[in-house]
């Protein structure tokens, strides 16, 4: 994996420079914990390679472009609202990525998803973002309660109809053909409502159904529960975590924006990054006065 990496930097100093500066501004690292396939942050730009080796050469390229093009915009080192959700943070970047520049093999979150405006500003997104996503949170707990309450209500009503089918059994058995099979016909009922407990395997696949069928309904309580929520959106549990991940090195760093500011200042041959990002990049230069900073600087 590093050897391919490698190789995408040495294209990247003949033919995009603007790329190949911001990139030797980080570390490269391997993290085979995290939960998605590359991140930057911190110095550093991380990637999972157990994720990673299964990309194509143009999709770890797109991969790594993209995470370039988003230190251009100090997404990791300015710019977060406070006490953002981390998915928040990973899930507005990406609103803006995908507004500024069109990957071929990449197809990144849209303010569609979350029926937002596009065109919108980083800042203006993620603070979006944490409204919707926290009201979605609260919904798992009451969702896994009622599902709770519905299978037990399920179970009761359940019970119920084994007692009223042992009722009916024994209708039946009253109006068997002799006295002497009643017994025999009253088990045969039951058997034939399971299946094939009268086969001397019958018991191992019972048990074997058995299993299937709960997991089957751990699966479709996942699902009605914090599933269910994101699937408007589009998201599983499984790309809420992996949006945690990939915001988990940012922070606020003024080091990093200076020395990110200095490239952006002194590039003027942009590659292939188009010129509509290259605005957004730019426009990233214009100081903005946090008055929360300010304000707590007076005693």
């Amino acid at each position: 994996m590093d050897e391919r990496i490698q190789k995408i930097s040495e294209r990247w100093f003949l033919v995009e420079p603007a790329l190949f500066s911001i990139y030797c501004t980080h570390q490269l690292t391997t993290n085979v914990l995290m939960d998605c396939p590359i991140r930057c942050g911190q110095g550093m730009v991380e990637y999972n390679p157990n994720i990673m080796d299964t990309f194509t050469d143009a999709e770890l390229e797109e991969a790594l472009r993209s995470e370039m093009i988003r230190l251009f915009l100090k997404h990791p080192y300015e710019r977060q609202p406070e006490n953002s959700l981390p998915e928040a943070l990973s899930f507005g970047s990406d609103m803006v990525l995908g507004q500024h520049y069109k990957f071929k093999t990449f197809n990144f979150i849209s303010a569609d998803n979350f029926q937002l405006p596009a065109g919108e500003c980083f800042e203006w997104y993620v603070d979006k973002l944490n409204e919707i996503l926290c009201q979605s949170s609260s919904t798992p707990e009451k969702s896994e309660d009622d599902s709770d309450d519905k299978t037990d209500g399920d179970n009761q009503d359940e019970s119920e109809e084994d007692n009223n089918d042992g009722g009916n059994g024994n209708e039946d058995e009253g109006e068997g053909n002799d006295g002497d099979g009643n017994p025999d016909n009253g088990e045969n009922d039951n058997s034939d409502s399971g299946s094939g407990e009268g086969n001397p395997n019958g018991e191992w696949t019972d048990d074997g159904d058995n299993e299937a069928s709960v997991d089957d309904d751990s699966q479709s309580e996942f699902g009605n529960g914090l599933d269910e929520k994101k699937d408007k959106n589009g998201f599983s549990k499984q790309d809420i975590k992996s949006a945690r991940d990939h915001s988990a090195l940012w922070e606020e760093d003024e080091l990093k924006q200076q020395e990110i500011n200095e490239i952006i200042t002194s590039t003027t041959n942009w590659g292939s990054i188009p010129g509509d990002m290259v605005e957004q990049i730019k426009a990233s230069l214009i100081v903005k006065l946090d008055y929360r900073k300010v304000l707590s600087s007076f005693p």
